[in-house]
């Protein structure tokens, strides 16, 4: 008997912790207009001892997705802004620089943070 994992698993989570975030589809769907969706923010942080013994630091942010949600999954070069919202601050515009799926419906987002031009 198999288990649709998305609508069991994923559906109630993302009701609970997914927060609002615009998608635009540079890549995924060329000339395509932005879209709202959802998707649940991690910020991860990174530590990693050199072999003299000092620690680099660094983080990850990543974004999960329900795939179920979205008519194209969003690819590699897309864009996704991630506006305030009721419980959150806004938190900017972002790069998506790689997509890995799960196999049970869901995707996870690696993003990096688009910095505004220097004068």
């Amino acid at each position: 008997m198999s288990m649709n994992i998305s609508e069991i698993v994923f559906a109630p989570n993302f009701g609970t912790w997914a927060r609002p975030i615009t998608v635009t589809p540079l890549k995924s769907m060329v000339g395509g207009v932005a879209y709202d969706a959802r998707g649940i923010w991690h910020e991860n942080i990174l530590d990693v001892m050199t072999q003299d013994g000092v620690v680099f630091s660094d983080h990850k942010l990543t974004l999960s997705i329900r795939d179920a949600e979205f008519d194209v999954t969003p690819l590699k070069g897309d864009r996704i802004d991630i506006p305030a919202d009721v419980n959150h601050p806004a938190l900017g515009s972002f790069e998506v620089t790689d997509v890995d799926h799960d196999g049970e419906g869901g995707s996870e987002l690696t993003l990096r943070k688009i910095l505004p031009a220097k004068p």
